[in-house]
């Protein structure tokens, strides 16, 4: 739960809201539902993309992809990892029906 939601965690740069993903996870638990909770980085949020376009990687063809969009960001990127390292510490603690807090893919930049 929540690999995606970096931008719902943190609409604006440094403002938190987690009480929608705690619902969640409450309805989880009283239906006896364990969950595993993600590290949000997989769908930076707009304003970190529009703040920082750098972030943004190019397609196949050299063309720059638009925030807003799943992996929408350069995993060489040492402005979009300094800003998800801030962010992350940030994220939703487990509660007593996390099964798992799962970690990013990866954590350090791609190399083909």
């Amino acid at each position: 739960m929540g690999e995606f939601a970096w931008g719902l965690y943190e609409p604006e740069e440094g403002k938190y809201d987690f009480d929608w993903m705690r619902r969640a996870m409450d309805v989880m638990a009283n239906a006896g539902i364990q969950v595993m909770l993600g590290t949000p980085t997989a769908a930076p949020p707009i304003w970190l993309a529009k703040k920082h376009p750098e972030i943004l990687p190019l397609d196949e063809r050299g063309l720059l992809k638009h925030e807003g969009t799943r992996k929408a960001y350069c995993m060489n990127s040492s402005v979009y990892w300094s800003i998800a390292r801030k962010s992350l510490p940030n994220s939703p603690k487990p509660s007593a029906n996390t099964a798992a807090h799962r970690l990013a893919n990866r954590e350090r930049p791609w190399r083909p």
